[in-house]
Parts: structure tokens; C-alpha cells; sequence
């Protein structure tokens, strides 16, 4: 059971959950914030829903470009959703629920806008206090990461990796000099990471037959899981690889990273081009270099 209690106002809003998916069976009773969980859920649901949905289309009839492109409307959608949800609802404890849907290292503006919010409703109450925290803790995290972006990484030749597919086959990144890459370092259980998933499938499939392919390094320590989600998130390419050690993979002893996704584009020659690419910026980098 969670309950949140503003301070100021002694409303208390009681969430109890009937089931491990708390996003599709739950039991709520309480004030306006109550109110506010259940339609930011739906909004959750829907979009999974409509995700599913797609997916049994695209076991029907083929992984098309097209199904691809739908798959980030949706994406789109939910974005305007979620971030609708949160300026409607500025002064609620409800979007205390919605974090776990932004992306730290992208997405840092809606994490003080939700503190802004909850600073007006429940000022100095352990939950301003809490989202408060967690917006240093994501800045002193970025840090270091811009640091290493900027110094380290852009404009110097990428380090060598090595690591085994699924199949116990070792794939190097250098295998892959001559094509433009993205190196994504990413996780079956990272939700930033699969949300992010269909814009980079359709973006390889925009630009494979042009040069561009992606090396996915995962972070995942179950080989199942891993798999499972190569498959259900429909990424084509051949070269996924890992060590299966998760945060203790060589991969972050390498490029000290501190948070996924995290992902470098390398040119031909092997040099790095830009680091933390996702979405529009992506987009708006591969245009910029195959020119459509």
C-alpha cells in the first residue's frame, strides 16, 4: 500500500495494488489525487494496449516499414499525452506516478516542472522533499557523463569492443569499420531504453541499405530476457552483444557512462561523432549525414 499525505492540505490518497502489473489492477479510494492516478494509468494502458495491438500485426503480417512508423506514432502520442497529463495536473500528488515514464538524462525539464507543481501543493512535505533529491541526484549524474562527452568520447577513435552474441559468437565493433554506427548500450529491463527501441529500429530501416547499422550492447545479466526482448522489440540487426554483467560490464569501465540508454555514433574510420543521441537528434544526425 502507498499513501500520500500532503501536509498542507490532510488529504491522503490510498493505492493498493491487487497485482505485480500496477498499472492495469490496482484499487484506489481517497481525494482528487485518487481521481488522478487512475486517468494517468489509462493513459499508460492505452498506450501498451495499442502496442500490443501492433505487435500481433506485425506477427500477422511481417515487420513492415510502415508498421514501424505507427509504432513511433504511438511513441508520439504518448509523449503529448504524459506531458499533457502533467500540465494539467500541476499541483497533484498524482505526478509523483509519471517519473518513471521520463527520461532522466533527456528529460530532466519535466522532473522541476512536477517539483514546481508539488512545491505549490505540498510545500516541505517528504514528497517535495523526495523529487527534490531525486532532480540533484540525476544533475550530479549528468555531470560527469557531459564531461566524458565532451573530452573524452567526441572526435576521438572509438575503443574496441568485444563481446558475444546470443549465440556465443563474438562480434567486435571493428568488424563494422565502413559503416556509419551506433553503439547503444541498452537493457531488456531499461523502460527509457525499449520506449526509445522504435525509433531506432525505424531509423535503421531508413538508412541500412545506405550504411548505417547499429551495435546493441546490452547490460542485461539473463540471457533470456535479453533475447526475449530483441525479439518482442523487432531489432533486426545482427549485432547484439554482451557480457551479461550488467552495471559490471567492461563496457562501462571503458566509457564510464552512468546511465542508459547511452549511445555513440561512429563514422567509418571509427571515430565518434556525437554521444547521447536519441529521438529528433538522432533523426536530425543521420539526415545530416546520408542527406535524406
Amino acid at each position: 500500500m502507498l499513501i500520500l499525505d500532503s501536509s498542507n492540505t490532510s488529504k491522503k490518497m490510498s493505492f493498493v495494488s491487487l497485482s505485480p502489473t500496477i498499472s492495469k489492477n490496482y484499487e484506489i479510494t481517497g481525494s482528487k489525487e485518487s481521481k488522478d492516478v487512475v486517468e494517468f494509468s489509462n493513459i499508460v494502458n492505452n498506450f501498451q494496449n495499442q502496442l500490443d495491438k501492433l505487435k500481433k500485426e506485425f506477427d500477422t503480417k511481417g515487420t513492415t516499414q510502415e508498421a514501424q512508423k505507427k509504432q513511433q506514432e504511438l511513441y508520439v502520442q504518448f509523449q503529448k499525452d504524459r506531458n499533457k497529463f502533467v500540465e494539467t495536473h500541476m499541483h497533484s500528488l498524482a505526478l509523483l506516478t509519471t517519473t518513471s515514464y521520463f527520461n532522466p538524462k533527456t528529460e530532466l525539464f519535466w522532473f522541476k516542472k512536477i517539483e514546481e507543481g508539488i512545491s505549490q501543493s505540498a510545500p516541505n512535505s517528504k514528497y517535495h522533499q523526495a523529487i527534490k533529491g531525486q532532480i540533484s541526484q540525476i544533475e550530479n549524474a549528468l555531470k560527469p557523463q557531459q564531461q566524458i562527452s565532451t573530452d573524452v568520447n567526441v572526435g576521438k577513435q572509438v575503443t574496441e569492443l568485444n563481446f558475444k552474441n546470443p549465440e556465443g559468437d563474438v562480434i567486435s565493433l571493428a568488424s563494422l569499420k565502413g559503416k556509419y554506427v551506433l553503439v547503444d548500450f541498452w537493457a531488456s529491463w531499461c523502460k527509457p531504453c525499449r520506449m526509445e527501441n522504435p525509433n531506432v529500429v525505424r531509423l535503421y530501416n531508413k538508412y541500412k541499405d545506405a550504411g548505417f547499422t547499429v551495435y546493441s550492447v546490452s547490460l542485461d545479466t539473463d540471457k533470456n530476457r535479453w533475447k526475449s526482448a530483441i525479439k518482442k522489440d523487432n531489432l533486426t540487426w545482427k549485432n547484439h552483444v554482451s557480457d551479461l554483467k550488467g552495471w559490471k560490464t567492461e563496457a562501462t569501465k571503458i566509457y564510464q557512462f552512468r546511465g542508459i540508454p547511452y549511445t555513440m555514433l561512429v563514422d567509418k574510420e571509427g571515430k565518434i561523432i556525437a554521444t547521447k543521441l536519441r529521438g529528433r537528434q538522432l533523426e536530425e544526425q543521420l539526415k545530416t549525414i546520408f542527406g535524406f
